[in-house]
């Protein structure tokens, strides 16, 4: 029973981390690069803008430790002269284990209204057997 526990939960930290990397990628990649035609200008700067706005909130926390920010950068301040690839790297860096916590929050709340359910159905169930109520 235990092993299919480990089994599981490293199956859902392998799979966090590969969306993790993927939306990493993805949100760096519809920021640095120019649109071909007028309709991906929208859909990459709405998948920039969403993608990059977690990670520009614990960059704030974190400075100087931050991926790409186009929120709260002021002017070249994260890296003055680095190639595109220097860019991906530092931003994979950070955005990765950012977006796997990020990935955690559901399960983490979840798991939380699971226990206080159990609780609350613990103490009525303690509640009846102490006072059982005769009619």
């Amino acid at each position: 029973m235990k092993s299919r526990r480990m089994l599981r939960w490293m199956v859902g930290f392998v799979n966090r981390t590969m969306y993790a990397a993927l939306f990493a990628m993805l949100g760096w990649y519809s920021c640095i690069f120019p649109p071909g035609f007028a309709w991906q200008s929208t859909v990459q700067k709405a998948l920039c803008y969403s993608l990059t706005y977690p990670l520009a909130l614990v960059g704030r926390v974190t400075q100087p430790y931050r991926g790409l920010d186009v929120f709260f950068d002021r002017g070249g301040e994260w890296c003055d002269f680095c190639s595109a690839q220097q860019v991906l790297w530092y931003h994979l860096q950070f955005a990765v284990p950012v977006y796997v916590a990020v990935f955690y929050i559901p399960s983490i709340v979840l798991w939380l209204i699971r226990r206080r359910r159990l609780r609350a159905d613990e103490e009525q169930q303690s509640r009846s057997v102490e006072s059982p109520n005769h009619a």
